[in-house]
């Protein structure tokens, strides 16, 4: 299998695993993800560090797994921010934990998942890995359907203007730098 054929692949799972849990659980835009979290039976804790510049860890030592996320003062004040920003933190530790480390048997029970999100990459591209959880989280948060039709919605007489972009992102929960990515990489825009 070619290289490029295999990440393609890979990227599709993001897509099937994001498409699952958000037809598992009903997700509607803008969907409380802490609270999708917990559904799943993962704890998210906030913390005021982690390790060199990550935004997020998790463990299972005691049979439950809890998610770890670094809380920046400033942001708190900042509610909106705050939401859209670490919502895409919460959805990409949740891509990372159903990809990469798995979920125990009990949880995959509670999804009612016969499929398999988790796949073991080569653990010397730890880049892909990101990129396949920053992936998963934007198919999650922003699922290609309702973007695309969001965007036909609001757009003037055929064109979109960044202000557009940015009403949509707000709707969506999500930051400007996410809804722009998301949008060129469906080449629905181009910059």
């Amino acid at each position: 299998m070619s290289k490029r054929l295999y990440i393609l692949n890979k990227q599709k799972i993001c897509e099937e695993a994001a498409e699952f849990i958000i037809n598992k659980f009903n997700l509607e835009p803008n969907f409380d993800i802490v609270e999708l979290l917990n559904k799943i039976d993962i704890e998210v804790i906030p913390v005021k560090a982690l390790p060199a510049d990550w935004d997020y860890a998790f463990n299972d030592k005691d049979g439950k797994m809890k998610l770890f996320y670094k809380e920046y003062e400033s942001a708190k004040n900042d509610i909106e921010y705050y939401n859209r920003n670490y919502r895409f933190i919460l959805a990409t530790a949740l891509g990372d934990i159903l990809m990469f480390y798995g979920l125990k048997e009990e949880n995959l029970k509670k999804l009612s998942y016969n499929g398999k999100f988790y796949y073991q990459g080569n653990k010397n591209t730890f880049w892909r890995k990101d990129f396949e959880c920053e992936h998963f989280a934007a198919c999650l948060l922003m699922p290609e359907y309702i973007l695309e039709s969001r965007l036909y919605d609001i757009a003037k007489d055929g064109k979109l203007l960044y202000d557009d972009l940015i009403k949509v992102g707000e709707g969506l929960g999500v930051n400007a730098q996410a809804i722009c990515q998301r949008c060129k990489k469906l080449s629905l825009i181009y910059m």
